[in-house]
């Protein structure tokens, strides 16, 4: 009888561990575009994911091994609510998202992360690490000669949205027009992948 138990209780507990596992890494996530890395405590993330911080060390190690699974998955959630479509269009469309979503953008999110953590001496090489695999992603699709160069213009493009459209506004901003940033984005991405806009 008592392994019977065990043999119906272990894909629950398995359950259990993955649940638990993936509370932690979305409450740290959440936490880090918050405040740098250096700032946020282990007992601050695990009373945001609702569970014992002890288990950070037991399902990561670290704090610092903790926010590195956090940078692997930057840009991932934002990647896949986007449609199958071409690299110019999607994206178009993750910059239609920065621009129109805010906060809410899991972009901006992502974004958020990188400039609080980016020149914090304790995570800094995790972050570089992070980007010049974003790099290489970026690299890989465009055609043609500069590609490390054209990658790091289209990041300064989506972080620089990001960054001053959301993070650097306040209620006594001027107003901007959106769709013009859209539209002057649209050209901008256009000719970095070296296509026509009305491709």
């Amino acid at each position: 009888m008592v392994s019977d138990r065990k043999k119906v209780s272990a894909p629950q507990q398995k359950r259990n561990a993955a649940e638990t596992r993936n509370r932690l890494l979305q409450a740290a996530r959440r936490l880090f575009a918050t405040a740098n890395y250096v700032s946020v405590g282990i007992r601050e993330i695990g009373a945001e994911a609702g569970v014992n911080p002890a288990l950070i060390s037991r399902y990561f190690g670290s704090k610092r091994n903790l926010f590195l699974e956090v940078a692997s998955i930057l840009n991932d959630e934002g990647n896949a609510a986007l449609p199958d479509v071409s690299p110019l269009e999607r994206t178009n469309l993750a910059m239609s998202g920065i621009l129109s979503e805010g906060a809410q953008s899991a972009w901006v999110t992502d974004f958020r992360i990188t400039a609080l953590s980016a020149l914090d001496p304790h995570v800094s090489d995790v972050m570089t690490d992070t980007y010049d695999k974003v790099r290489e992603q970026i690299m890989a699709i465009l055609p043609g000669e500069h590609t490390a160069t054209r990658a790091d213009l289209i990041l300064a493009q989506l972080m620089g949205a990001a960054l001053v459209v959301n993070l650097l506004r306040g209620e006594n901003s001027p107003k901007i027009d959106l769709e013009f940033m859209k539209q002057f984005y649209a050209r901008q991405m256009a000719e970095l992948f070296g296509e026509s806009p009305n491709n």
